[in-house]
């Protein structure tokens, strides 16, 4: 209760301090306001105020299975750093706006944004600076965007929230600005619904600019192209920080204490990659009983923590193995949520209802293991044993979007290669937004099948982008239509780089390159001609101001005879190395292919 009340009374301030001069401005437009009284006005908010604050205030994890906790009794206050400044503590909210009213958040999977936005709704009406809106946009994913707008989805979203008032009227209030917009996880918007979300938030900012706005994704090149607003990236947690989420958690308190032992003396030190992580910090916890070494790559991370939590003894009735209602062993298990997770990540749903997971293990049971699994048995192993996906209400997701996409991985391993290939391909493209955001999806993939990787993704890419080179009969060209501007920006370290947004049908194919060159264990320094492609990059941007864009008509004669040179050392060098290699990889692929036929004839 005592929560509660410390939250009526923010509630009650923020209400009384900003109310007043939303009400003075209605009244003053409309003579038929629909309430009289600023207290009528006053409880139309406090009652969306307490429903918002009520949702947002607690959260739903792996650690706590189903059961929703407060969410600063396992909060960390992270920081944010960005190119041009030192780290912004975010346990002041306001702080985050210092440079800009408009501000991207973003940062690797399991680090906490959805955490650190919450965390900002909450402070927001604890600072009484502002009535915060939070907007979950993988809502957008069901919404008709056809008939609609951005501001018919932000209404439909507090109307959902309690917030009962006409549109109009809070179109008018969106026009005064007394509102922090929080658009959280733009990446789990579908690929079909991306651009249109891109453009309609930029326009949403531009014409309701007196508010403030915080968009929080995974990293995406994208946001090159956003100009109005300051991009910041979640710094991963120091040692003491991550000593202090520990301390936080309500767990078994023998096996936190001697867990925090031993991660303050060399389990960070050892494993910063993972303990760095509140995900896989909170997942080396959970798993810690287990006496297992831990890996030293994602990929065995993950499978070592499924098959430790599946089997897992309960913590609090020493020997007593919680019960399995699906009767399906480990590798059944997973197995079922490994085509669980690559369908729903391959349509791009982080959410799913029980309708839709019924339909998915009917179509598995079908095809693959020939008994029924009941959905609620089901329901009950992935939420309550394993850990592995969270319900709330009739809708089902994975407690995380790393153990989807890891799932997802083990998946699309399991598919003839034709089929794999068929699904990679088409993947890559419709989802060629948020490549560069999917490692772990990527990593697995080349982790559990390297070669297959190659032949199935990487190969067909690289051959179908070569013909897309092709039709171009010089640079000029080529660069005009793959290339949409370029924009010059200064970093902390006082260097200056020249960046620049890919047109869409060759974007994918960049933040894909990294990851080819990444597992072939090439560094991009060592690539013939890297040097040069640096020192024209500096000339072409020394008489730039910092952040200046420009497009390929508004470049001068002496810029565009530098852009050529640096496109043939650094776009085309890099496409003609991985054409080279991908035609060794298929000349000896098809080598052992003959070699494996001989022998066998042999026999």
């Amino acid at each position: 209760m005592k929560n509660v009340s410390k939250s009526n009374d923010f509630i009650f301030e923020e209400v009384r301090n900003v109310i007043p001069a939303i009400f003075k401005a209605l009244q003053k437009k409309y003579n038929d306001l629909k309430f009289k009284t600023e207290e009528e006005l006053g409880l139309i908010y406090t009652e969306y105020l307490e429903y918002a604050y009520s949702k947002y205030s607690t959260v739903k994890t792996l650690l706590y299975k189903n059961e929703a906790k407060p969410l600063y009794n396992f909060y960390e206050n992270v920081k944010l750093k960005n190119d041009r400044m030192d780290s912004v503590c975010t346990d002041n909210s306001n702080q985050i706006f210092d440079e800009s009213n408009n501000v991207i958040i973003t940062g690797t999977g399991g680090i906490g944004k959805s955490m650190l936005i919450k965390h900002i709704f909450v402070n927001q009406i604890q600072q009484q600076s502002s009535i915060p809106i939070f907007i979950e946009l993988k809502a957008v994913n069901d919404f008709n965007i056809e008939d609609r707008g951005l501001e018919d989805f932000v209404y439909d979203m507090i109307k959902s929230h309690h917030l009962d008032i006409e549109k109009e009227y809070f179109i008018e209030t969106l026009k005064m600005g007394k509102y922090l917009l929080l658009f959280d996880g733009l990446d789990e918007v579908s690929a079909v619904r991306r651009t249109w979300l891109n453009e309609s938030i930029k326009k949403f900012v531009d014409i309701y600019n007196k508010n403030r706005y915080v968009v929080s994704s995974r990293p995406s090149e994208e946001f090159i192209g956003w100009t109005n607003f300051t991009e910041y990236e979640m710094e991963k947690l120091s040692k003491e920080q991550a000593l202090s989420l520990i301390d936080k958690l309500d767990y078994d308190p023998k096996v936190k204490r001697t867990f925090y032992k031993e991660l303050k003396t060399h389990l960070y030190d050892k494993h910063d990659s993972f303990a760095s992580i509140p995900l896989l910090l909170t997942i080396m916890l959970m798993t810690y009983e287990s006496g297992a070494s831990i890996p030293d790559n994602l990929t065995d991370f993950y499978n070592q923590a499924f098959y430790t939590l599946y089997q897992r003894h309960d913590a609090s009735k020493s020997g007593y193995k919680r019960e399995l209602k699906a009767e399906l062993s480990p590798e059944e298990f997973k197995s079922v949520v490994a085509y669980i997770g690559m369908q729903t990540f391959i349509n791009s749903q982080v959410d799913f209802d029980v309708v839709r997971l019924d339909e998915l293990l009917t179509r598995y049971t079908s095809k693959y293991y020939k008994k029924d699994i009941k959905t609620q048995d089901f329901i009950h192993d992935a939420t309550s044993n394993a850990c592995m996906m969270i319900q709330e209400g009739t809708d089902i997701k994975f407690a995380h979007r790393s153990f989807q996409e890891y799932f997802a991985a083990i998946g699309i391993n399991q598919l003839e290669d034709y089929l794999q290939k068929k699904i990679l391909t088409k993947w890559v493209k419709e989802d060629r937004n948020n490549i560069f955001a999917h490692k772990t999806f990527l990593n697995t993939l080349f982790s559990i099948q390297k070669e297959r990787t190659y032949k199935n993704l990487c190969i067909p890419v690289i051959e179908e982008m070569d013909r897309y080179i092709e039709q171009f009969p010089n640079v000029d060209e080529l660069t005009q239509t793959v290339f949409k501007f370029f924009r010059k920006r200064e970093f902390r370290n006082k260097v200056s780089k020249l960046l620049f947004l890919l047109d869409e049908d060759v974007a994918y194919y960049f933040y894909l390159q990294f990851t080819i060159f990444n597992n072939i264990g090439v560094e991009l320094e060592d690539l013939e001609n890297h040097q040069s492609s640096q020192e024209v990059e500096a000339q072409i941007i020394a008489g730039w101001k910092n952040e200046e864009k420009k497009t390929w008509d508004e470049l001068s004669e002496g810029d565009l005879i530098l852009i050529r040179k640096w496109v043939e050392y650094w776009y085309l060098e890099r496409h003609n190395y991985l054409k080279t290699w991908a035609e060794e990889v298929k000349k000896q692929t098809s080598v052992k292919k003959r070699t494996l036929r001989t022998i066998m004839d042999e026999i």
